[in-house]
């Protein structure tokens, strides 16, 4: 009820409309958050107070946060919201395509999918997912794609282990449309930063691609090319003459 109230006065017919409380269970309702100084009545309607603003804006923001837990619950085990810096309620109208035990793939096949549809790429990789680095090649050398990549050493030692995605890695450090630049750290999640949205891949502490989540939200937007922004500035960039490798 006292959600409601922020938006706007209500009257009791609207209160029981909007709540589908009993008139003698919002009776009790109204008499309690009057005793508490939440809302007061005027003429027919009822308000809130400054009191009961800001405790019923409290309350809307950990409702909304249990809602995106419970949205995310597919993934929040893997995502390292303390290293994120990110209001989740950002997340809540996100879509979470997780890994099953039918196709453990699935979150590393729809990443791949929105990557080569993409005609401009900022992504943040710390785990080498071929299927990503395939996707990127293909766009950057068949296509138009532009791309921005900050990898890490780690990344950058397991190319070096296997000579298809290494081939792979050298073809997209070498084309026009790709800057890569080299962090000397590790990420807690890959990211990537479309045109219009962000993908982010959490992992297990085996390193195994778990779930991803994708999202247009405008303030997750926002943070996602901050981050990234922040990365690449502390990063150096890799030279032409030297392998991605």
């Amino acid at each position: 009820m006292l959600r409601s109230l922020l938006d706007q006065p209500h009257d009791r017919a609207e209160l029981r409309e909007e709540t589908g409380a009993s008139s003698s269970t919002l009776g009790r309702i109204i008499r309690d958050f009057i005793e508490r100084d939440w809302i007061v009545r005027n003429g027919h309607a009822y308000e809130v107070t400054p009191m009961g603003d800001l405790v019923g804006r409290e309350f809307t923001r950990l409702l909304d946060s249990m809602e995106t837990v419970e949205h995310l619950h597919e993934a929040i085990t893997w995502l390292p919201t303390e290293e994120m810096d990110l209001d989740l309620s950002g997340l809540q109208n996100a879509s979470v395509i997780a890994a099953t035990a039918g196709n453990p793939f699935l979150p590393v096949l729809a990443m791949a999918g929105r990557i080569g549809g993409a005609d401009h790429v900022r992504m943040l990789a710390s785990v080498v997912v071929p299927q990503t680095l395939a996707a990127i090649r293909d766009g950057v050398i068949e296509g138009s794609q532009s791309f921005e990549g900050v990898v890490t050493p780690s990344f950058l030692d397991a190319l070096g282990t296997d000579t298809t995605l290494g081939g792979h890695s050298q073809e997209i450090f070498e084309a026009d449309r790709a800057e890569i630049y080299r962090y000397e750290g590790e990420f807690p999640f890959n990211m990537a930063v479309l045109e219009d949205r962000v993908l982010i891949m959490v992992s297990d502490a085996e390193k195994m691609p778990r779930a991803m989540i994708e999202t247009r939200n405008k303030e997750v937007l926002r943070w996602a090319e901050s981050t990234y922004t922040s990365y690449r500035d502390q990063s150096a960039p890799l030279k032409p003459e030297r392998p991605v490798k």
